[in-house]
């Protein structure tokens, strides 16, 4: 990646304030590094080799990728009669490959005022800058941020629709120089047809002089290849930033100037740990027979327990916990959806018998002491969960649905907003779930014909103010809401029947909602986990098959943060380096040893960093060396080094030794 180019070069102090977004809001450290990458990369780019792509082409050749265009290109090759369709020609680009809840928004609204910057001091070129992203729900959220960015400031941000862009133009008192002009539109809605709301992209191209910010913009986009060349086309004078949470193309990945992918947000303490359960909702995937009703029955009341569970332990420092249950299908007569509830309505009505209770409790308190969280050596405290055994019928009933004990069901809605339903239990004056499909009454009526259906006398909209609601501790739906909404509250997510391959890029995403984190300490809050209640500070996932989830996981991020580390101290073979040997770091197995204890039993690597005088890039290559046994590090009998401490230290000698003999580092 060329993150590793930015990070080899001379730093250059960045030139406006990091730390504060706003007066209430700081940005954390990686958000920061975020941005003193695209500034280095932006000068380097502009400056110091003067938009040579050749150049910057030797780079990425030299670190491994040698691709050649296979994407069809009948818009470019339209717009670029004289240019060469490679990559070599798209080298005015910049990805940002950051976690799902790890503050993209942020770090865009801060990259506008630094394009501004650059501009207003003649580094980079004039141009105007385009925010794109895929969805309206993303598009206020940016439009918020804005908001909260201009609060107190002279020099503020103004947005304009895109569709606006000609009389912009044909205006030049409506640019406003005092402050910074930022147009904005759906990427899914520029196109190459006209249609209701939809840009035609010759319309649109601005000469390619464009500054242009994508979040997320090829999500779910059938025509993607021909969007990228749009967007392309568009920036062929300018500089292109993408920002995701899972990008699959390997141009975007080459490309990459800063990485903080899930991977990275959860070992760095800014997520919540992840547990993958052994408990599998596999039954649901069976036909209908009196053992798959009591499997499936047994299934949801241990997801349900453990959704009770940790809402009665929680404290005021952690928000409440909330159990997501995602399904793959919704309307079909056996949907997936119809059968989860099928059986929640049974354990609400019927009740649930003393023995039954007690021995699904073991069961769960017995998986939870076992289960090791995902890319860690580290476990639930068993002094926070052995609390469980004590967690009776009565709490059953009285965390999780808000009510004294069993009884009949009632569904809430208003008339105005059929697409989501809250569900109450007779005996009490809370609702306890809520879920968010299409024609959510229809849907119920069918499924359970012993519903009372009352109509709200206001407008309450649950899921928007999901965090406000805190006796909602069951959410579910389909595929369709697990982006676009912002929450630390997930505390339990339940997958029925999602886990093929197809479902990867989803899994990932909704993940990434779930690990979000919040702790409150004293009048602020913290966004990273504290270590106050660990029990607290773990995402816990059920699905249909583990071993699938788990695969889809470790494919994607164990690759990410792992093998991609190996390649990048590989060896180029061009002719410059050729010769040169490939180096090794040797530790002896009880330097091994040691260092491995006190990286496992560090809070932080922030604390790691202190002890060793160390940056946290090398305390985060160091960790992720060690957890790779045929990679960097090459380990023989015996001791080398006199402790753990020095041996750290000694690595990041070894990095600097690796960079200087050229080494180059290839992502």
């Amino acid at each position: 990646m060329i993150q590793h180019l930015i990070e080899s070069l001379q730093p250059i102090e960045y030139p406006l304030d990091l730390q504060y977004f706003s007066s209430d809001k700081k940005l954390f450290d990686f958000q920061q590094r975020a941005l003193r990458n695209a500034f280095r990369f932006l000068y380097y780019y502009y400056v110091e080799i003067l938009e040579n792509k050749e150049v910057l082409w030797k780079v990425y050749t030299e670190s491994g990728f040698r691709k050649t265009w296979e994407g069809k290109s009948e818009i470019l090759r339209r717009h670029l009669k004289d240019r060469e369709i490679n990559y070599k020609a798209f080298l005015n680009r910049a990805s940002f490959w950051m976690a799902t809840g790890s503050g993209k928004t942020l770090v865009i609204v801060k990259l506008i005022e630094l394009l501004d910057y650059m501009m207003m001091n003649g580094i980079i070129p004039k141009r105007d800058i385009l925010f794109l992203t895929q969805r309206d729900d993303l598009i206020r959220s940016f439009r918020e941020h804005v908001d909260e960015y201009n609060k107190g400031r002279v020099r503020k941000i103004i947005i304009d629709e895109l569709k606006n862009l000609h009389s912009r133009k044909a205006n030049p008192h409506l640019y406003d120089k005092e402050n910074i002009l930022v147009f904005l539109y759906r990427s899914d809605l520029i196109s190459d047809k006209k249609g209701y709301k939809l840009l035609h992209y010759e319309n649109y191209q601005n000469n390619g002089k464009w500054y242009l910010i994508l979040d997320e913009a090829h999500k779910g986009d059938n025509e993607e290849s021909k969007r990228k060349q749009i967007f392309i086309l568009f920036t062929r004078n300018g500089f292109l930033f993408n920002f995701s949470a899972t990008f699959t193309d390997e141009f975007d990945k080459a490309s990459t100037i800063f990485r903080f992918n899930l991977s990275d947000f959860i070992r760095e303490g800014y997520g919540k740990h992840i547990a993958i359960m052994e408990t599998q909702t596999a039954p649901f995937k069976k036909k209908e027979t009196e053992f798959t009703f009591k499997e499936k029955k047994e299934i949801i009341i241990k997801l349900l327990i453990l959704t009770g569970f940790l809402r009665k332990i929680r404290d005021k420092r952690y928000p409440s916990p909330l159990a997501v249950v995602l399904v793959n299908t919704v309307n079909t007569e056996d949907a997936d959806l119809k059968l989860f509830f099928k059986e929640l309505f049974h354990v609400a009505q019927e009740g649930i018998s003393e023995s039954d209770f007690i021995k699904l409790r073991e069961e769960l308190f017995s998986e939870l002491k076992n289960i090791q969280f995902w890319n860690e050596v580290d476990k639930l405290d068993n002094g926070e969960i052995a609390t469980l055994m004590s967690f009776t019928v009565e709490d059953f009933y009285s965390h999780f649905f808000s009510a004294p004990g069993p009884s009949g069901i009632e569904i809430i809605y208003h008339p105005d907003n059929k697409q989501e339903i809250a569900i109450q239990l007779k005996n009490s004056d809370r609702p306890f779930a809520l879920i968010k499909i299409g024609d959510v009454i229809n849907w119920l009526k069918e499924l359970y014909d012993k519903v009372i259906i009352r109509r709200l006398l206001e407008n309450e909209d649950f899921f928007m103010n999901i965090d406000e609601r805190e006796n909602i501790s069951l959410l579910s739906g389909s595929r369709s809401f697990y982006e676009g909404w912002d929450s630390p509250r997930p505390s339990v997510i339940t997958y029925i029947n999602i886990g093929t391959k197809d479902a990867q890029k989803f899994i990932l995403q909704s993940l990434g909602r779930g690990v979000r984190i919040k702790v409150s300490e004293g009048e602020g809050e913290c966004r990273k986990r504290r270590n106050l209640k660990k029990v607290l500070e773990t995402l816990y996932v059920f699905s249909t098959k583990r071993k699938e989830v788990l695969s889809i996981i470790n494919e994607t991020l164990k690759k990410e943060s792992v093998r991609e580390y190996k390649r990048s101290w590989e060896v180029r073979k061009s002719p410059d380096i050729h010769n040169k040997p490939k180096l090794d770091f040797t530790i002896g197995q009880d330097d091994l040893k040691e260092a491995k204890s006190i990286v496992d039993n560090a809070q932080s690597d922030i604390v790691l960093s202190l002890l060793t005088g160390k940056g946290l890039e090398t305390i985060r290559e160091f960790k992720t060396a060690l957890s790779y046994s045929d990679g960097l590090i090459k380990v023989r009998e015996g001791r080398i080094f006199k402790d753990p401490i020095s041996v750290i230290q000694k690595f990041a000698d070894f990095l600097s030794l690796n960079i200087h003999q050229g080494h180059m580092l290839n992502d």
